[in-house]
């Protein structure tokens, strides 16, 4: 799998000696390489690491299965990415080490000397497809759609694994016996059967065809769109908004899509070529989508130069029609976008910074915005996205609302990730085209009921791009409170005197007459709660309470003081660094 001329090839050629003859087999399904390390073991070929034309390494191992033709990911090599491996078997293991690798910031040329011993366990292998079976007739037809990223789950074990871009899944059980494997419905298109019985005499065994033909019980209309921040939002600047719609539903649909602007926002222009611009509000007529299709584009909108940093922004979305549509809640979609100075490109988000003890019993979507941008100075080939699944979530609760480019999506049991690989993104820089150096990832998962009062669930990612290392996100974070320390900001009736108001390292509060005990909390404008205090009787005989703040960025907070009766004063305060 290598070429010249820095060309690579992911190409495979079986050769027959008796025949003195070539039959071209399926390509490798990884990013095109040369120099990977390969080894035989259990009847099956493996490939370790390589690296493409520009030298960078990979560390992916995947194993081909000659009986079925097929390439099958494996795992990462521990040791790192590198090419030119050195590879060998003894007594069913593999052991794999040294190579090389140039670490691409400074160009410097590496070699290692480690070692590794790999043991392959013997497992059983469940696989099969999943598609929109649109004429009921359990067989995947031309026109119909295949369910890429969809959980497929083993019940009696609890293993599960996602379908690929086509649609295909393998799913590995390691032990023998009866085992049974279903998935979820999609909307309102149920899997047919319901669930696959399969059944192990031995080890190393293969029951395929276990496919699952998604079909919907009746035609209906089902439209869905989604607004999500393509980057921040500066004062005076550009900033961009990726709206994404689905046709969920069983008939062909044509949307309108409308745009209500921020009042800080202006529109300048669009991938997509809007039908209508007028005032605060921009409307698309876009072209007929098919069911299960989608389409997304880029907004470009100007930042007021007078807009305070820490304003909220809120920009709706609406799609239509929505008379007779099934499920109208997803017909509009917002995201609160906060107003910054510098910051960082790369970031996490997640839309509630709160969830209540009582919310939680309903289980919530915790959706969650991973956003990365290519800063570098040439194209971005491949990036991989590592996100660590949230203590205190329910794993199979997890779905892929969109991406900014084709992902392919996996989730690795040991270390309990979710990886998020876009192959061949060819990502360009910022200095090349800043408003098509960004990408990001939208997904949901629910929280788990078990969580108690005062825990915290925290998520992050690591984003690589290319060969080099992991640029980290910040963490977005999601407390579980009580219902009485949650209040509407907007209400007037307990109001709170905070100054000096823009405040630095420390402010005073103007405390009611009449309370003792009390909790102070400020939240930022996205909802993280960034600072916590409790008093006991520390007021002054004025009625003022000094509090000294830890380091916070510039930007509007509210304040909130809870006493132990329960209720609430509220105010909001400028931090001026």
């Amino acid at each position: 799998m290598g070429g010249q001329y820095q060309v690579n090839y992911n190409d495979l050629w079986q050769f027959d000696p008796n025949l003195n003859s070539w039959t071209a087999k399926a390509n490798y399904p990884d990013t095109a390489r040369s120099s990977g390390s390969t080894f035989v073991l259990n009847n099956k070929a493996y490939l370790v690491g390589g690296s493409n034309w520009a030298g960078e390494p990979f560390s992916s191992i995947y194993s081909y299965d000659p009986s079925l033709d097929k390439w099958t990911f494996v795992s990462f090599f521990p040791g790192g990415k590198r090419h030119a491996l050195i590879t060998a078997v003894a007594n069913g293991k593999a052991y794999i080490g040294q190579g090389s690798y140039t670490d691409q910031n400074t160009n410097d040329y590496f070699t290692a000397n480690d070692w590794w011993e790999c043991t392959l366990v013997d497992a059983n292998t469940i696989s099969g497809n999943a598609f929109l079976d649109f004429n009921n007739n359990l067989v995947m037809d031309s026109g119909e759609v295949e369910c890429a990223s969809k959980i497929i789950y083993e019940l009696n074990t609890g293993a599960f694994t996602f379908t690929r871009p086509d649609g295909s899944y393998e799913l590995y059980v390691t032990d023998s016996g009866n085992f049974s494997v279903t998935t979820d419905s999609i909307g309102y298109f149920s899997p047919q059967p319901v669930s696959h019985n399969i059944y192990f005499s031995g080890i190393n065994q293969i029951d395929s065809l276990n496919d699952f033909a998604f079909q919907a019980s009746t035609l209906f209309r089902d439209l869905s769109v989604t607004i999500s921040p393509y980057g921040n939002f500066r004062p005076g600047f550009d900033a961009m908004y990726n709206i994404t719609c689905s046709n969920l539903g069983t008939n062909i649909e044509n949307p309108i899509i409308t745009l209500v602007l921020d009042t800080n926002l202006t529109f300048s222009s669009a991938t997509e070529t809007p039908s209508y611009t007028g005032n605060d509000t921009v409307i698309w007529s876009l072209p007929a989508i098919n069911p299960f299709q989608s389409a997304n584009f880029l907004v470009t909108v100007n930042v007021d130069a007078t807009t305070p940093i820490g304003t909220t922004v809120t920009s709706p979305v609406v799609i239509d029609p929505i008379a007779n549509d099934i499920n109208v809640y997803n017909n509009y979609s917002i995201w609160g976008e906060v107003v910054t100075g510098s910051y960082d490109p790369n970031d996490i988000q997640v839309n509630l910074g709160e969830i209540t003890t009582t919310q939680l019993t309903t289980q919530p979507w915790l959706e969650y915005l991973i956003r990365f941008q290519n800063t570098g100075t040439d194209t971005a080939f491949n990036i991989d996205v590592v996100n660590a699944v949230p203590q205190g979530v329910e794993l199979s609760s997890f779905e892929l609302i969109s991406t900014s480019h084709p992902v392919v999506l996996r989730h690795d049991p040991v270390y309990n990730f979710f990886g998020f690989k876009f192959n061949n993104i060819l990502l360009v820089d910022s200095n090349m085209n800043e408003p098509l150096s960004h990408g990001f990832i939208r997904y949901r998962i629910k929280p788990q009921t078990s969580l108690q009062l005062g825990d915290i669930i925290e998520n992050s990612a690591a984003i690589y791009f290319d060969f080099n290392a992991p640029v980290l996100t910040n963490t977005a974070v999601t407390e579980i409170v009580s219902p009485t320390s949650v209040s509407d900001f907007s209400n007037g009736s307990n109001q709170l005197t905070v100054f000096p108001n823009p405040a630095t390292k420390s402010f005073y509060l103007k405390l009611p007459s009449g309370f003792n005990s009390s909790k102070l909390k400020m939240i930022s404008t996205n909802g993280e709660t960034v600072f916590t205090k409790s008093f006991d009787n520390e007021y002054t005989p004025q009625g003022s309470l000094a509090v000294r703040l830890p380091e916070l960025s510039q930007g509007i907070y509210f304040v909130s003081l809870i006493t132990a009766e329960g209720k609430i004063f509220n105010s909001k305060i400028v931090i001026k660094n």
